[in-house]
């Protein structure tokens, strides 16, 4: 067997390992003052430091090996978080359930990775992706034959399934809320469920032969997106609403993935991480305050008693929108906007199902705020004036992570040197976002001002400013645009125009007149 113990770092595991990182130092912050008064802190912090001790392990292997073992280790320390509070049964349940979805995901994985190794007699993932196009034409027969590469990358997806809380493994997600809840920040934000999506963005030199595994991959990640942003409308439970949230979420990265967007897969996975983690630890502040009562419903009129942790979920759930400009809104609209650009039948699928799922994040997470924070008391005669915010070790946490969902999607826009490599962006123009530089690479057609303007009169879009008219003329030889779609035609103008030095004000006039539901009717 070739292979030895070694790490490897490139872009994804360099993001990984500070997502990692950063998302796991803050929770150990916070789990100080959290778990301050549990006799059994110390083990907690144990099991913590377990789970960022093998999450490394896993990004950093060199080998199909030593990315099982981290895999494995971040299962165990998984379950033994999600168990901490044994002698409640339902905790008990929830990580036996866990760990029994996620042993049937390994039924996928290891047989994959064992293929993998009888097809390129090899572990190593450099090797096996330098001989990838070798055995194209290696077929297995079982009865039926079946292509080798697609066979190894079901297989593998099977794994990532599991591990990932994607459809027809998703219920351990929700249940895994029994633990702590700095174990749902750290499992649902940067360790546990973004495994799947970086193994397969770690594998994707192997993913890209077999376009049926491609399928594949959109297709579960397009229903997931759906299904777990519906389920999460008819939650009660404050940290059920925000694991369904998380289920969602990772089916956008998936079909990211399966669109062979993998950069831009990982770069939500970066921008999730931040806007997930301030979710939990919000929730957890609440939580805490309330003496552990998680039913929405016998919650209310929190706001006015805190302020702070009422202002840091606002944040949050308008980054998990994707509002415009916070960081969610960076990565989560490319990944629609790239799903639109394939025109492929998998491509049109995973952009109506996520942008159909858009519609549902936006309920759940205002329905969350409302009920939480701005409703009219429903505690039952607690007394919530006498509930306060977060103390301080937990208030820093949730204002660092406050500051990454704000701006951390813009902070990592490209570079001067690296807007060079791109041969499209005309050179006078400065970008200010990823969001419109992948508007103006993926090779949208030409939009002239008469064409946009009749199919945004015929949508409804019934005022388009002198202003906005005149840009059109001033830019329609070298505007690339939205091909025929008009939300993205307007989206893609007014990011374009906003970046502009002198034209903020006209930037924001054509964007208040842009109607908010105006892809209800198109």
């Amino acid at each position: 067997m070739q292979g030895e113990l070694a790490r490897f770092a490139n872009s994804p595991t360099v993001v990984m390992l500070i997502v990692v990182t950063s998302i796991s130092s803050l929770v150990h912050l916070y789990s100080i003052s959290y778990m301050s008064e549990d006799p059994h802190s110390p083990r907690f912090m144990c099991y913590l430091s377990i789970l960022t001790f093998f999450m490394p392990m896993l990004v950093t292997g060199d080998n199909s090996l030593q990315l099982f073992l981290g895999w494995e280790g971040v299962g165990l320390a998984s379950y033994l978080l999600i168990h901490f509070w044994f002698t409640r049964l339902q905790a008990d349940k929830a990580a036996t359930k866990a760990m029994l979805v996620n042993r049937v995901g390994d039924f996928g994985l290891a047989p994959g990775i064992s293929g993998r190794f009888t097809l390129f007699q090899t572990v190593d993932f450099s090797t096996i992706f330098a001989r990838a196009s070798a055995p194209r034409n290696s077929w297995i027969s079982c009865n039926m034959r079946f292509n080798a590469i697609s066979l190894i990358c079901i297989l593998l997806l099977i794994g990532a399934v599991g591990k990932s809380a994607q459809i027809g493994s998703h219920t351990w997600s929700p249940d895994a809320m029994e633990g702590p809840t700095p174990v749902s920040a750290s499992i649902h934000a940067a360790t546990m469920v973004t495994a799947g999506v970086f193994m397969i963005a770690r594998c994707s030199p192997l993913f890209e032969y077999p376009p049926t595994a491609l399928i594949v991959i959109t297709s579960a990640g397009a229903t997931t997106s759906f299904l777990a942003a519906t389920t999460g409308i008819l939650q009660n439970d404050l940290k059920r609403v925000i694991a369904y949230s998380t289920c969602s979420q990772l089916g956008y990265m998936i079909f990211a993935c399966g669109i062979s967007n993998y950069s831009v897969s990982v770069f939500h996975l970066m921008n999730h991480a931040f806007f997930k983690a301030l979710l939990f630890l919000s929730a957890g502040s609440v939580i805490h305050a309330m003496s552990d009562e998680q039913d929405m419903r016998k919650m209310g009129g929190l706001a006015s008693s805190f302020p702070l942790t009422y202002a840091m979920m606002l944040i949050g759930s308008l980054s998990l929108i994707g509002f415009p400009f916070l960081t969610g809104f960076y990565s989560k609209d490319v990944i629609l906007e790239l799903a639109y650009t394939k025109y492929t039948i998998s491509g049109n699928f995973a952009f109506w199902l996520g942008s159909i799922s858009v519609l549902f994040t936006s309920y759940y997470s205002f329905r969350l705020l409302f009920l939480t924070f701005l409703v009219p008391t429903n505690s039952f005669g607690r007394d919530i004036s006498r509930c306060h915010d977060a103390p301080i070790p937990m208030a820093i946490p949730s204002i660092l992570l406050a500051l990454g969902s704000l701006f951390v999607g813009y902070l990592a826009k490209p570079k001067e040197k690296d807007k060079a490599e791109l041969p499209l962006l005309p050179s006078e123009v400065e970008y200010g976002s990823r969001f419109a530089e992948y508007l103006l690479i993926e090779g949208f057609k030409p939009l002239k001002r008469k064409d946009i303007s009749l199919r945004l009169k015929r949508c409804g879009f019934r005022r388009v400013t002198p202003t906005f008219c005149k840009f059109l003329d001033n830019r329609s030889r070298i505007m690339p645009a939205a091909g025929t779609n008009p939300i993205f035609a307007h989206t893609s103008l007014f990011v374009w125009e906003l970046n502009q030095k002198h034209r903020m004000k006209a930037s924001l006039q054509d964007l208040f007149y842009f109607p908010p539901f105006f892809f209800l009717v198109t």
